[in-house]
């Protein structure tokens, strides 16, 4: 999901989201994306994520996560006018969550046969897990970790989740109102015919509010909050050194090789990771 833009942008939705609440914005959502996800990061590489529990010696028990805090952006907050491929990526990087990796190329070209226009959109039924840092911190200053996870580790940095952000749906405004109505009927019209191979999972429809608009029934992680660790004596620690202040870092798999910034001032405000 990626708006074109950098962590310098003045887009408001992006600046109120990387700003006031230190969210990074996953460039394809992910289903199950989770506080506690643990990333190494090694040289240019970053591993796909593990889970904090599983580095520790049995019997460490974590803060409790916070779920489903109503996590709200300022009322209306829409990006800024994006062009129609952005919508296409949108549309899917939905599908995406849901495992269908084949983004219909058909959906950017219908909305721009019924139409020219630029969109606007916002995030709808936001929500957050989260822990707290400070409790986190003291819990891991006294665990220690797994002669297993250190050999694992080694010297690699830890970028550890501690915070989720989550919506239930995308409402996209069309900017332009003479073609509104036809970009609407084909927007709903092709959408909804891709998403109802979900088995109901998702949907697309007209808003009220005249959006073209995609619910779906289980949130969507689209954000997540990082803070920076590493190995020490046996034991993982929280640095207090800001994610923003991580260099790229670059994701290794075997079907592809891509990009993560976690905060370069000059970097790419999205995340893209692999798991």
């Amino acid at each position: 999901m990626r708006l074109p833009c950098r962590r310098t942008t003045r887009d408001p939705l992006v600046q109120a989201l990387l700003s006031k609440y230190n969210i990074n914005l996953l460039s394809v959502p992910r289903m199950n994306a989770d506080v506690y996800d643990v990333y190494l990061g090694d040289g240019d590489k970053l591993s796909s994520p593990s889970r904090l529990s599983e580095m520790l010696r049995f019997g460490s028990k974590l803060p409790k996560v916070i779920r489903d805090e109503d996590f709200r952006l300022p009322e209306e907050q829409f990006s800024s006018t994006v062009s129609v491929s952005v919508v296409g990526e949108i549309f899917g990087g939905i599908l995406k969550a849901f495992g269908v990796t084949d983004s219909p190329a058909a959906f950017s070209e219908r909305l721009s046969a019924a139409g020219k226009s630029n969109f606007r959109l916002k995030f709808v039924n936001v929500t957050r897990d989260y822990v707290s840092p400070a409790g986190l911190h003291s819990v891991l200053a006294t665990a220690h970790a797994s002669r297993e996870a250190t050999d694992f580790i080694g010297k690699a940095t830890l970028y550890i989740t501690i915070g989720v952000v989550r919506a239930k749906g995308v409402e996209i405004m069309i900017v332009d109102e003479t073609s509104r109505d036809a970009i609407l009927s084909a927007g709903v019209e092709v959408a909804g015919k891709e998403l109802a191979k979900l088995g109901g999972r998702a949907s697309a429809s007209r808003t009220e509010q005249g959006r073209l608009g995609f619910k779906t029934v289980e949130p969507i992680a689209f954000g997540i909050e990082l803070a920076i660790g590493h190995l020490k004596e046996g034991r993982l620690l929280l640095t207090r050194e800001s994610p923003g202040r991580a260099r790229a870092l670059r994701v290794k798999s075997d079907s592809e090789i891509s990009s993560v910034y976690v905060g370069k001032a000059d970097g790419s405000a999205f995340i893209s990771i692999s798991g």
